[in-house]
């Protein structure tokens, strides 16, 4: 559903859901019962093993939403069998869209899932989306783990920043994982 011009953007975060399953429908009923709520984040970490089970039965509770969900993955969704089937279940790993007049960029920022081998963020990818609006008059970016902790890539930490701070229509990034 299109908003209005100017009008204000409310959406609502969380994340980490995993070992709290049992709460995802008390989520979805206060979601529902929230006016003017336009879509749902959520900010990884949706399995604790990177279970299909688990993946699909949030999946199926989040369905139950009267309003949009997005995902991000986190580094418990990567584990096991968790990239084929998050991607399968959820989509891509990093991808971007425009709301409104915001464009929201979200990223797999896992580093310590990949051995800290420079994949993750992928700044090849996250700069131009940077660079673009597409249309928008200002960005947020939404990831699993924050730049700060032991689990993002230390080689990609400094980069990682700069490219943010050097972003004149960023207006913040948001991180589940702590």
């Amino acid at each position: 559903k299109p908003l209005a011009p100017g009008d204000t953007l409310r959406f609502v975060f969380t994340g980490d859901s995993q070992r709290f399953y049992d709460e995802a429908e008390a989520l979805v009923a206060s979601v529902n019962q929230q006016p003017g709520i336009s879509f749902l984040v959520v900010a990884g970490d949706i399995s604790d093993f990177g279970l299909a089970r688990a993946m699909r039965w949030v999946d199926e509770k989040l369905r139950r939403l009267t309003v949009p969900y997005v995902t991000v993955i986190g580094n418990h969704d990567l584990v096991g069998n968790g990239r084929p089937t998050y991607q399968h279940i959820f989509g891509a790993f990093d991808y971007s869209f425009v709301y409104g007049d915001t464009k929201f960029i979200l990223l797999d920022t896992n580093g310590r899932e990949y051995n800290f081998d420079g994949s993750a963020p992928n700044l090849g990818w996250l700069k131009p989306q940077l660079a673009n609006l597409d249309g928008a008059r200002r960005q947020v970016v939404i990831s699993h783990v924050p730049p700060t902790n032991d689990d993002f890539d230390p080689a990609l930490r400094q980069p990682y920043v700069q490219a943010l701070r050097d972003a004149p229509n960023l207006v913040f990034e948001m991180n589940g994982h702590n």
